[in-house]
C-alpha cells in the first residue's frame, strides 16, 4: 500500500473535486459518529467531512509522507490526531474498542491480506461500532490506472458482503455508487491505457456530469457503479 507517483498525483487531483468529495461523504455519513478512525487518510481529502459528524478523528496512513502532510494540515486541531499505521500490523497504536466508527475509503483494494485487515478493524471498534468502507467495483473495468494505483482487485457486492460477514460484521447497507464513472474509468484505463487520472476529464465530471447524476443516485441506487459502499456493524 506504499504510495507511488500515480497514487499521490491522484490524491492531489481529487482534493480539488469538491462535488465529488462531498458526494462521497454524503453517501457514507449515516454511518459516521463519535470517535472516528480514518484508515488510509491520504492527504486528508475526506477528514474535514468526518469532523462534521464525528467528535474526534484519528487520521491514519501507512505512508510517512501522507502522515507528515496531514499532520501539518491539522496542526493545532485538538479533535484531530494523525498517526502512521499499517492496519495489518497495528501493534499498540490502536486500543481494542477505542472507536465508534472506522472509515476506509479506497484502501482495502491495496491490501493483499484483506481478511486480516477487516479483523483488525473489528478489534478497534467498540461494541456496536460501525465500519464504513468504499472500494472500487467491477473487475471488468480493471485497467492500467488500477495497476498504477496499486489495486490488487476490484470488488462486487457479494464478495465484499461475504468478506465483512465472515469477519464479524453485520451489513446495514451496501450499494453501488457512481454509475456514470464506469465509462470514464474503462475508457481511460482499458482503451487509452492511461496510468494517471486525466485531470481535465476529472474536472469535467465533477463540474458538469456529477451535478446531474448525483440527484438520481440519491433516490435510486444503480445496478452497477465505479465503487461499492458498505456500512456494517460489529457483532
Amino acid at each position: 500500500m506504499e504510495s507511488g507517483h500515480s497514487l499521490t498525483d491522484s490524491l492531489h487531483k481529487i482534493s480539488s473535486l469538491n462535488n465529488y468529495n462531498s458526494w462521497i461523504y454524503e453517501s457514507i455519513k449515516k454511518g459516521v459518529s463519535g470517535r472516528v478512525l480514518e484508515i488510509g487518510c491520504g492527504i486528508g481529502n475526506i477528514t474535514d467531512y468526518l469532523l462534521k459528524d464525528g467528535d474526534k478523528v484519528c487520521a491514519a496512513d501507512i505512508d510517512a509522507d501522507y502522515v507528515k502532510f496531514t499532520a501539518k494540515k491539522y496542526k493545532g486541531r485538538k479533535n484531530v490526531k494523525v498517526i502512521k499505521l499499517d492496519i495489518n500490523k497495528p501493534g499498540k497504536k490502536i486500543k481494542s474498542g477505542a472507536y465508534d466508527t472506522a472509515v476506509m475509503l479506497n484502501v482495502l483494494e491495496h491490501i493483499k491480506d484483506e481478511g486480516r485487515a477487516v479483523k483488525n478493524v473489528k478489534q478497534a471498534l467498540a461494541k456496536g461500532g460501525k465500519f464504513v468502507i468504499l472500494v472500487p467495483a467491477m473487475q471488468i473495468i480493471y485497467g492500467e490506472m488500477d495497476k498504477a494505483l496499486g489495486h490488487h482487485k476490484r470488488y462486487n457486492k457479494t464478495e465484499l458482503k461475504e468478506l465483512l460477514e465472515n469477519n464479524g460484521f453485520k451489513i446495514l447497507d451496501i450499494f453501488y455508487l457512481n454509475f456514470a464513472g464506469i465509462i470514464g474509468w474503462y475508457f481511460s484505463g482499458r482503451i487509452l491505457k492511461k496510468s494517471h487520472i486525466p485531470e481535465n476529464q476529472a474536472k469535467i465530471f465533477d463540474k458538469y456530469i456529477l451535478p446531474v447524476t448525483r440527484p438520481f443516485e440519491r433516490f435510486l441506487k444503480p445496478p452497477a457503479g465505479q465503487s461499492i459502499v458498505a456500512i456494517a456493524e460489529k457483532i
